[in-house]
């Protein structure tokens, strides 16, 4: 674990472990819109598109948990943290409604990825002190299995 880090070791093993397992999915469907052809394509764009949006969704409950803890009732700091935790559900339903081309729905997930660390670290006081180090390097870690499934999607020729 040395290449991740002294901070991502800071975090509780559970967190690091299952932080990591939640990873997967995008490498095993980044890799496979790369040629390793794991799943037909069509299944492989929308079981990477879904795990996304339930992701994301997972990062903004998140702050609806710190929210309501114990001693958490400051009402500006509910309405900002209820908000935050809101948000990523919001726009993950909405990608899988309007369902954009694969390009388009990558790039909007990379995007919200990146804004839901920085909502994150923005928010750093409800959260414990090891969940930034961790949430970066996973955040990193997704948006770079997106980025590869980016590269292969249909619009920059890549693909199969």
């Amino acid at each position: 674990m040395t290449i991740l880090g002294e901070a991502f070791r800071r975090a509780p093993l559970a967190a690091r472990v299952l932080g990591l397992a939640g990873v997967i999915p995008f490498a095993v469907c980044s890799a496979s819109l790369a040629g390793l052809d794991f799943w037909p394509e069509d299944r492989t764009w929308h079981a990477l598109l879904a795990y996304g949006a339930v992701i994301l969704s997972f990062l903004g409950a998140v702050h609806w948990g710190c929210a309501i803890a114990p001693g958490s009732d400051n009402e500006t700091r509910l309405w900002s943290a209820l908000g935050l935790s809101v948000v990523p559900a919001l726009g993950a339903w909405c990608l899988l409604v309007f369902t954009p081309p694969p390009a388009a729905a990558l790039a909007l997930l990379m995007l919200a990825f990146g804004g839901q660390f920085a909502a994150d670290r923005a928010h750093a006081y409800l959260l414990p002190g090891w969940y930034l180090n961790l949430r970066r390097i996973l955040t990193i870690l997704v948006i770079a299995a997106l980025g590869v499934a980016f590269a292969f999607s249909p619009i920059t020729g890549i693909g199969r």
